[in-house]
């Protein structure tokens, strides 16, 4: 918001541009994982390769950790 002000526009107006663009396929979203999260999938394959798989309610599992 501060940007658009600084550049003489609002935030609504860049919104309306940005969707505009999206419908006609000229701005794409992506999605940017974190490190983190990378990490711990790695972390995950390598314990489900290893033999080390939880079963249970995904709840349940998470009080245990």
């Amino acid at each position: 918001m501060k940007k658009a002000k600084r550049e003489g526009t609002t935030y609504s107006a860049v919104l309306k541009e940005a969707t505009q663009a999206y419908i006609e396929n000229q701005f794409e979203i992506g999605i940017v994982y974190s490190p983190k999260l990378i990490r711990d999938i790695r972390q995950a394959e390598r314990e489900i390769r290893a033999g080390k798989i939880l079963r249970g309610d995904l709840d349940d599992l998470a009080k245990k950790v």
